[in-house]
């Protein structure tokens, strides 16, 4: 009986002592058990020193690729040189945090890209970090950069949760932002010149992107960032690929792919060229010339590839400049050859922001929203009946010289309007024209229509087709 309760004592304190030397990280933590008052005290000790050799064993408790580990060894962070603040974001697979990151002679407020590791594989993990190890060949000022890696201990797992460490952005991601400038509580108006700003600074990054033969395979304006400055910068690189042989990335097995910013080779055949990103890139300008509607209304994901086979492309936004309509335009032709290069892009998208006029002083426009049931229209007003539809003439704005137009999208509308004028615009169905003083310009509004179909022809047929401007084209 003695020698079974000396085992089973001897056991016990070997099972502790264990626990013990498991809780000690590749920071230097460790619980030291001490006895004050009687009672059994844990204290908590950090060692200050961070070593290369600590990291190489906390990135080997991984189990990821020892290509990967070497990618990642020089841009590893001390942990406890990060502060997490409020979580800015949270999708199903993880969230993104404030946090400020303390460097030699400074704070920096940074974002931190977190996973949920309990729900998370091993696969996943290791691409989580692949996209990092991606963004660390990064140096462009309209591409998002790495500033740091870092693994910290969840109490719930038996290894650590990898980090990634970002520039904070202000504005958050583009999309979310054309969005609210257009439909939130306090609209903000956009010029022309500014959209077409987002639209140079993307086509900018994506250069540099090519000239360093990655392909993106996932940009819309929900993966662009905007910074403090209104600067955009390419963002999410989880499905980049870098190209070493050829020009051409096949994807190798089926997953989730954003389809309404692919390119038709792309979804017929699995491949990707920087040419596929054009083609994207172009859905991405159509979504800020739009102020982030979504591509392709009333047609589902699933029917998208008979869509453009057929020979539809997306329309021309209302205000669009038909020299910016036309760069986008080009980027969906049907060869991938015949499209520009981000080279082109980004000097015709340059040359068209130089030639655009002063923006308009934004006090002048505001965007009103018009719920379905809702009467409450602020500066505008209520709804006036049996209003004739189809494109109505409106008096000038005072304080303007040029033409603006806006779409109507029922139940909810959105209409631009001269600031404090408390007409009656909108009822249910239609518009109406209103009587403004003033002596030139007018405000055009116009019904909204779904993408609408150049002729129809079949993929394998190519031929000259009427694009934007009366331009002959191929397709």
């Amino acid at each position: 009986m003695a020698v079974a309760v000396a085992i089973a004592l001897a056991v016990l304190m070997a099972v502790y002592m264990a626990k013990l030397r498991r809780k000690e990280t590749r920071f230097g933590e460790a619980f030291e058990p001490m006895m004050e008052s009687g009672e059994l005290v844990v204290r908590y000790r950090a060692r200050r020193t961070y070593s290369r050799r600590t990291n190489e064993a906390t990135l080997n408790s991984l189990g990821i690729s020892d290509e990967l580990k070497q990618k990642l060894q020089d841009v590893m962070v001390d942990r406890h040189k990060l502060t997490l603040g409020k979580t800015l974001g949270e999708g199903e697979f993880g969230s993104v945090m404030e946090g400020l990151l303390t460097q030699e002679d400074s704070v920096l407020k940074v974002a931190v890209k977190t996973m949920k590791i309990a729900i998370c594989t091993r696969t996943e993990m290791e691409d989580f970090l692949r996209e990092a190890a991606c963004m660390k060949e990064f140096d462009h000022q309209n591409v998002m950069r790495l500033l740091g890696v870092c693994l910290q201990t969840v109490e719930s797992e038996g290894f650590p949760s990898p980090v990634v460490i970002l520039p904070y952005m202000k504005h958050g991601d583009l999309h979310s932002y054309l969005l609210y400038s257009r439909l939130g509580d306090s609209p903000v108006y956009l010029p022309s010149q500014m959209l077409v700003k987002f639209m140079t600074d993307i086509a900018r990054g994506m250069e540099y992107l090519s000239s360093k033969n990655f392909i993106h395979r996932d940009l819309a304006a929900r993966n662009c960032m905007l910074n403090e400055n209104m600067n955009v910068c390419v963002a999410d690189f989880g499905l980049s690929k870098k190209i070493y042989n050829g020009d051409y990335y096949r994807q190798g097995r089926i997953s989730k792919m954003p389809v309404k910013w692919i390119a038709i080779e792309s979804l017929a055949d699995r491949v990707y060229t920087t040419k596929s990103d054009v083609w994207s890139f172009g859905v991405t300008m159509w979504e800020i010339a739009t102020r982030g509607q979504t591509p392709y209304p009333g047609v589902e994901n699933s029917e998208i590839y008979d869509y453009l086979r057929q020979g539809n492309r997306l329309k021309q936004p209302p205000d669009c400049l038909d020299s910016i309509y036309s760069l986008m335009f080009s980027c969906w032709l049907l060869s991938p050859k015949d499209r520009p290069s981000f080279e082109v892009l980004c000097c015709q998208l340059e040359k068209a922001l130089e030639e655009l006029p002063d923006p308009q002083d934004p006090d002048e426009i505001l965007y009103v929203n018009m719920e379905e049931s809702s009467g409450e229209l602020g500066a505008v007003g209520g709804r006036e009946p049996n209003i004739a539809s189809g494109m109505c003439s409106l008096g000038p704005l005072k304080g303007t010289e040029t033409v603006a137009t806006a779409e109507i999208h029922p139940p909810g509308r959105y209409v631009i309007c001269p600031q404090h004028e408390s007409q009656r615009l909108l009822n249910a169905d239609s518009l109406e024209s209103l009587n403004l003083t003033g002596s030139t310009p007018t405000l055009l509004l116009q019904p909204s229509t779904r993408a609408t179909p150049v002729p129809t022809s079949e993929m394998n047929t190519s031929e000259e087709r009427e694009g934007p401007g009366g331009k002959r084209m191929m397709w």
